[in-house]
C-alpha cells in the first residue's frame, strides 16, 4: 500500500500550490503514506530502535490516519455543493471544528498510548498490533480516537462524494467521484470491522474469527480503500488525459480542411501558418506539446480562411448543396457539413483561378461555430471529413438537382 500511495504524493506535487483544497487532499495522501510506510517491519523495528519506545510506531500511524483522514473530508467538501441551509453535520466538516477535532484526537491518541498491550511478534520480526488489544479494554480504550475520527471521516466523506458526483455533468467526472465514494465506504466498512471486533472482545468471548482472517479482511478493505481514495481523487489528471486525445484527434482530423482553406490564404499569412504549425501529419500524431494551443490556431486559420472565401459562395450554393447532399443519402448533421463542405471547396477553387466573386453572395456563415475552439473542434472536424472525400466530385456534379427545402 505504501508504493502507490507515495507514487500519489509524488505524482501530485506539482499541483500543491495551486488551491487550498488540492494541498489539502495531497497531505492527505502524505499523511497516509507515512501510515503505510510504518507498516513495514524494517521501518517498524528502526523507528522502535532509534526511539526506544514501543508505541511510538502504533501512535504515530494512528496520528497519521486521523490527520490524513480530516484532510480528506476538507477536500470533499470544498468539492461537494452548499446546502441551504447548511446541516448541523455538514458544518463539523468546515475548517475550525475540523481543527478542534484534529487536535482533541492527536492529544487522545497520545494520551491513551500506554494503556494499549504490546503488540504480538510474528516470525520474530512482524508486529501485530490491532489483534493484540482483543478483549484488551485498555488497548480499545487506546484505540477509540484513531477508529471514531477516522470512521466519521470515512463516512462523512462517503457522503459528500455521493453528493459531488451527482454535481458533475461529464461522465468521467462523474465515474471517478464514484470510485472516490467506493474507497471511502471501504474505508468506513474497515472501521466499522475494527470497531465490532474489539467491542466483541470485551464481552469475554473468543474471538468469532482467526487472527489470520482478521488480518486478511482488515488489508483488503485498506487496499481497496487506498486504491479507491487514489484513483478517484485524480479526476482532473484523467480528464486532461481525455482532454489530450481529443485535442490531438482533432487536430489530425482537421488538416484536410485546413491544408485547403490556409492554401488560399494571402502569402504572408501562409508564411505565418507554416511558421507556427508542423505541416506533417506524422508531426501532429508524435508531439503533445501545446495541442490546445495548436487546435485554435488551426480553427483560427480555417475560420480565417472560410472568411476569406465567402465572397465567392452565391446566396443559393449552400441550399443547392444541401439538396445535392440529401440526393446521395445524407441526413441530418451529415448532409449539412457535407454541404458546408461543398460550399467551401467551390469557393476555394473559384478563388484560386481567379474568378470573379459571386455577383450575389451568401449572407449565411459559411461554417457553423460554437462558442469557443473545444464547442467548434468537432463540428469542423466532420466538416473536413467531407472536405476530402471524392463525394465532394459527386456533389458539385449534382447542384443541379431541383432543391429540396433545407
Amino acid at each position: 500500500m505504501a508504493i502507490p500511495l507515495w507514487t500519489v504524493v509524488i505524482w501530485r506535487a506539482s499541483t500543491l500550490l495551486k488551491t487550498p483544497g488540492q494541498r489539502a487532499l495531497w497531505a492527505c495522501f502524505v499523511f497516509l503514506a507515512i501510515a503505510a510506510t510504518l507498516r513495514l517491519s524494517g521501518i517498524e523495528t528502526w523507528v522502535i530502535d532509534i526511539t526506544g519506545v514501543d508505541e511510538v510506531v502504533s501512535v504515530s500511524k494512528h496520528i497519521a490516519v486521523i490527520l490524513g483522514g480530516l484532510l480528506m473530508l476538507r477536500w470533499v467538501d470544498s468539492s461537494a455543493p452548499e446546502a441551504e441551509p447548511t446541516p448541523m453535520w455538514r458544518r463539523l466538516a468546515h475548517d475550525r471544528p475540523r481543527n478542534i477535532v484534529a487536535v482533541v484526537g492527536v492529544v487522545a491518541a497520545i494520551a491513551t498510548a500506554p494503556l494499549a498491550s504490546p503488540a504480538i511478534i510474528e516470525n520474530g520480526t512482524h508486529r501485530v498490533f490491532l489483534e493484540a488489544q482483543y478483549s484488551h479494554l485498555g488497548g480499545t480504550i487506546s484505540l477509540a480516537p484513531y477508529i471514531l475520527i477516522s470512521g466519521i471521516s470515512m463516512v462523512m466523506s462517503g457522503y459528500l462524494s455521493t453528493l459531488a458526483a451527482r454535481r458533475y455533468g461529464k461522465r468521467l467526472l462523474k465515474v471517478c467521484m464514484g470510485i472516490f465514494t467506493v474507497g471511502c465506504w471501504s474505508g468506513a466498512l474497515y472501521f466499522g470491522f475494527v470497531g465490532a471486533y474489539l467491542l466483541y472482545g470485551l464481552t469475554g468471548a473468543d474471538a468469532p474469527i482467526s487472527l489470520a482472517l482478521v488480518q486478511v479482511v482488515g488489508n483488503l478493505t485498506q487496499l481497496l480503500c487506498i486504491v479507491g481514495l487514489a484513483v478517484g481523487s485524480s479526476v482532473k489528471g484523467f480528464d486532461a488525459m481525455m482532454n489530450l486525445k481529443r485535442f490531438r484527434r482533432w487536430l489530425i482530423d482537421l488538416r484536410p480542411l485546413w491544408g485547403g482553406l490556409a492554401s488560399v490564404l494571402p502569402a504572408d499569412a501562409v508564411e505565418d501558418v507554416l511558421h507556427k504549425s508542423a505541416t506533417t501529419e506524422a508531426y501532429d500524431r508524435r508531439n503533445i506539446r501545446r495541442l490546445y494551443e495548436r487546435l485554435d490556431d488551426r480553427v483560427i486559420v480555417i475560420v480565417d480562411a472560410a472568411l476569406g472565401v465567402s465572397p465567392w459562395i452565391a446566396e443559393d450554393l449552400p441550399g443547392r448543396a444541401l439538396a445535392a447532399a440529401k440526393a446521395e443519402g445524407l441526413t441530418g448533421n451529415d448532409a449539412r457539413a457535407a454541404a458546408e463542405a461543398v460550399c467551401l471547396r467551390i469557393a476555394r477553387d473559384a478563388r484560386r483561378d481567379g474568378q470573379d466573386p459571386a455577383e450575389h453572395p451568401t449572407e449565411i456563415p459559411p461554417l457553423t461555430l460554437g462558442k469557443d475552439t473545444e464547442d467548434s473542434a468537432p463540428w469542423l472536424s466532420q466538416v473536413s471529413h467531407y472536405y476530402q472525400l471524392p463525394l465532394m466530385r459527386t456533389l458539385q456534379g449534382n447542384l443541379d438537382s431541383p432543391l429540396e427545402p433545407a
